[in-house]
């Protein structure tokens, strides 16, 4: 593609000589699993993320991140977890590899009125109201696209029935959401506002590695948060003491070395991605024919992915369009997890219209650290000639 999704090696390259450093220092160690470089990568990101060092654990990848969250807070088999249905596949695996039961949550609601269209999961309490069982034991939630799921309202939804709840992060490490509290403004890092955070180190993602990677993060529970690091280490508190039926699913030292590096970088990439998002605002603002995400301000946002909304009869035909010019557009998720055969069987019934309606229009654009403004004019052009 001309214009690709992602250019790794291109992202990569003006800091390639640290890369580089990073992995001599592994290899030359001998310690490949576990180790120094995966204690240090927990203690920076930690750091980063505001949390204390003991709150973040590494793990394999982003998959068993969830995972392992739900392993760590015991739910009875049988148990109900409201899942948003917009989301990656990985959310409904873990639910189901656990005997437990997803019911799916729909898309709030957008307005019509000012062109935005929200790809969150519908956080009102009326909503969640709906959803809730005798049976409900707990609920995962993602920062769709980098921007920040309604974690107020799901923190109140979830206090008031006495359930943890997860905040999948893997689209939006970086991004912050600032608490006003009179004049006082706090930044909250996402995937630090909830009963356990997770997140993907998959090399696409915002801090992505160089192979497979991920992070739980358990802001106020030390007791949590040591059960599921041994949960990640087959069930061990020390080597060979095994205190319940673990996994294994430890991060590499040299993705750590990676993620050091990487990390040291983040903001500057987030900082770049916001510059090309407002540059896609900018030139698609005068097409009513095209919704714009919803963006949360003047908020720092780690934004993985720019996705726009536009007619249900003229979406496959954008798609070609652009994909035919060279331009990486693409649909995710081309299905919502309700709709997806092999976890109906284990699932409520399902009504998402709002949902439904937006994987018939949805298309997400380029927007690398790497993208150039000029290129995204052209990916607006070529828009625009196609609808007008």
């Amino acid at each position: 593609m001309r214009i690709p999704l992602v250019n790794l090696p291109k992202e990569h390259s003006p800091y390639q000589a640290e890369l580089d450093r990073g992995i001599r220092r592994v290899v030359a160690s001998g310690g490949y699993i576990g180790g120094e470089e995966v204690r240090a990568f927990e203690e920076e990101l930690a750091y980063y993320l505001g949390l204390e060092p003991w709150s973040v654990i590494s793990c394999g990848n982003g998959s068993d991140a969830l995972l392992l969250a739900l392993a760590a807070l015991d739910l009875p088999r049988g148990g109900e977890v409201i899942v948003a249905t917009h989301n990656y596949v990985a959310a409904a695996e873990a639910v189901c590899h656990l005997g437990l039961r997803p019911v799916w949550a729909d898309v709030m609601p957008s307005p019509n009125s000012d062109g935005r269209v929200s790809f969150q999961m519908n956080g009102s309490l009326d909503y969640l109201e709906s959803l809730r069982t005798p049976r409900t034991v707990a609920l995962i939630a993602v920062n769709m696209y980098g921007m920040p799921c309604p974690a107020d309202e799901l923190t109140h939804f979830c206090k008031r029935h006495q359930i943890p709840w997860i905040e999948d992060n893997a689209q939006g490490m970086g991004g912050v959401v600032e608490k006003v509290s009179g004049c006082l403004r706090t930044p909250i890092p996402l995937g630090t506002r909830a009963t356990i955070g997770t997140t993907s180190f998959f090399p696409t993602k915002p801090l992505g590695c160089m192979g497979d990677g991920g992070a739980a993060f358990v802001p106020h529970d030390q007791l949590l948060a040591e059960r599921l690091r041994q949960l990640a280490n087959h069930g061990q508190h020390t080597r060979y003491q095994y205190e319940q039926c673990g996994y294994n699913s430890r991060l590499d030292a040299l993705q750590a070395a990676v993620l050091r590096v990487k990390l040291g970088h983040l903001d500057e990439a987030n900082r770049r991605r916001r510059l090309l998002a407002d540059r896609y605002d900018e030139l698609l603002a005068d097409l009513p024919m095209v919704k714009r995400p919803w963006r949360s301000g003047d908020q720092p946002e780690a934004l993985y992915l720019y996705t726009i909304c536009v007619p249900s009869d003229k979406r496959d035909g954008l798609l070609n369009e652009l994909r035919t010019a060279g331009i990486d557009a693409r649909v995710y998720y081309p299905q919502m997890l309700h709709q997806i055969a092999a976890y109906r069987a284990d699932s409520s019934e399902a009504s998402c219209p709002v949902a439904e309606a937006l994987q018939q229009t949805m298309l997400s654009l380029p927007i690398a650290p790497t993208t150039t403004s000029e290129q995204i004019s052209e990916i607006c052009e070529r828009i625009r000639q196609f609808l007008l």
